[in-house]
């Protein structure tokens, strides 16, 4: 049975942001760890990894706020599920811009749904790291100037592999920051720029490149639907002036 208080929180501060993360945690029963992040997210996780004290080791970035309620229903996700690795709610603080693609809103690290699991709000039992002997990919995770990303994508593959339960929650909610410069079009290249350096670095090019030509599929399909739609409603609104116009010319 998992108690309140064997929860470990890591932080890797490398913005003053992280202040506002600490201060979200206040009064909730958890071990709070804030680690350098200056070195790269990926070394502060590994440090959180070792120094944390708990069975449950919760990754939250430095840009993240913690639901009032997060660590009590992290517990009892983890309790109901039987689950070894959680990942929960990611909602965004600040306004997402209306032209940002939804399907790519992880690019943002938010999820309207929890249908991914994303690092900014990933719960894992300490022994799993063990149990699959694993480290967070030091060449990945972010660095100042740097946006590579998936480090927790590795852990989750190798996960999957070994069998052990992931589940997907839609408590255990974080909001997290959508900053001024996350809504510019320059950090959104950028960022894709970002995406195609982490899966060659991941070796899983080819994969990405066949979701992303997937995904732009669907999108393109469900952008000629709106179209169609849009252009039908156009239609139908034209045809019944013009009827009304010729209705009342006859009368």
């Amino acid at each position: 049975m998992i108690k309140k208080s064997k929860i470990s929180v890591v932080i890797a501060r490398s913005r003053n942001s992280y202040v506002q993360t600490v201060e979200s945690l206040k009064g909730q029963a958890c071990e709070v760890i804030v680690v350098d992040g200056t070195k790269g997210l990926s070394y502060a996780r590994n440090e959180g990894v070792k120094k944390a004290n708990n069975e449950i080791i919760c990754f939250l970035d430095d840009g993240a706020v913690a639901h009032p309620n997060y660590i009590n229903d992290l517990t009892e996700e983890f309790i109901r599920t039987g689950a070894e690795i959680i990942g929960g709610l990611v909602l965004p603080l600040g306004e997402i811009p209306l032209w940002f693609p939804f399907e790519m809103h992880a690019m943002l690290a938010v999820s309207p749904v929890s249908r991914e699991i994303y690092g900014c709000n990933l719960a894992v039992r300490k022994e799993v790291f063990k149990k699959i002997n694993f480290r967070f990919n030091e060449r990945l995770g972010r660095k100042k100037g740097n946006l590579a990303s998936g480090e927790e994508s590795e852990l989750l593959s190798l996960a999957k592999e070994a069998g052990i339960k992931i589940h997907r929650s839609n408590k255990a909610i974080v909001y997290h920051r959508v900053t001024d410069e996350r809504r510019t079009y320059r950090y959104f290249v950028r960022r894709v720029f970002w995406e195609g350096r982490t899966q060659i670095l991941r070796e899983k090019f080819i994969k990405h490149l066949f979701l992303g030509v997937a995904t732009m599929v669907i999108s393109f399909f469900r952008w000629l639907i709106y179209a169609t739609s849009f252009a039908f409603y156009i239609y139908g609104a034209l045809y019944q002036f013009l009827l009304a116009k010729i209705n009342k010319t006859k009368n």
